[in-house]
């Protein structure tokens, strides 16, 4: 983001003396509303286009802000629609990289399905998105949950290829989710994708929930080319050490060229 406020492509910044002279110091008369965070203030921009903005001065209390000085995690309370927390946060409290990962995974598949994540109304086995998306991944019938609103010419590996993507990011594992930046290569077709379960990892937890190292899954492998991930299985019908789950679909599809992710 800081490249971009250099080069002008992305917000703009402005200092705390511009924030004053645009608000008259904060102003009461120029005050619109006050909110949880603190005030909004009616603001001009003396830029030569004399705009009106809102600006917000957050109060000291407020404990706004996702990161300190020291660009250090701040977050303290996590607050999550249904369906879009991972599920390590419920047992830590805490937002990470990978469960912004798993976040973006849900709303892949919101795009390309054109329904929320939980739907109560649905049918139950498609009251979860990713449950019933996974599913049908598992029996080679992916595309049957695009959205029919969705041009009829829309590329259909594309569509497959943000579908999957979506499932990958949305792993319970946090150790087997893609980083944002594989995320973009298979996007763009430079990686190839994962071949993922065939049936979808179900997380289980043992005696001390807070502990990051206690999980456990009952289906959880997962292979990107020829490269294989393990973790811990509780299954009866694996071996007490470890457990590689059978690939998913064998469309020509995932069956593309090795390529590191």
């Amino acid at each position: 983001m800081d490249d971009e406020f250099e080069k002008g492509t992305g917000p703009k910044r402005f200092t705390y003396r511009e924030l004053i002279r645009a608000t008259n110091n904060f102003a009461e008369e120029g005050k619109l509303r006050e909110v949880g965070f603190g005030g909004v203030y009616k603001g001009l921009l003396n830029e030569g286009t004399n705009t009106e903005v809102a600006v917000k001065r957050e109060s000291r209390g407020s404990k706004q802000g996702l990161v300190d000085q020291e660009l250090g995690s701040q977050t303290t309370v996590l607050a999550c629609t249904m369906g879009y927390l991972a599920p390590e946060c419920v047992t830590t409290g805490k937002a990470s990289k990978e469960s912004n990962v798993y976040s973006f995974g849900v709303v892949a598949l919101e795009i390309t399905c054109g329904r929320s994540s939980v739907e109560t109304r649905q049918d139950p086995s498609r009251v979860s998105l990713v449950e019933w998306v996974w599913n049908l991944y598992g029996r080679g019938q992916l595309l049957d949950a695009v959205d029919k609103m969705l041009c009829t010419d829309s590329d259909e590996r594309q569509m497959e290829c943000l579908m999957i993507v979506g499932l990958w990011c949305w792993h319970p594992d946090y150790t087997l989710r893609p980083s944002i930046r594989q995320v973009i290569n298979v996007l763009n077709f430079e990686s190839s994708l994962p071949t993922l379960p065939s049936k979808l990892p179900v997380p289980m937890y043992y005696a001390h929930p807070m502990s990051m190292g206690e999980f456990s899954y009952t289906s959880s492998g997962i292979t990107a080319d020829s490269e294989s991930y393990r973790t811990q299985c509780s299954c009866s019908s694996c071996s007490p050490k470890s457990s590689m789950v059978s690939p998913g679909p064998t469309k020509a599809l995932l069956n593309t060229q090795k390529s590191d992710i």
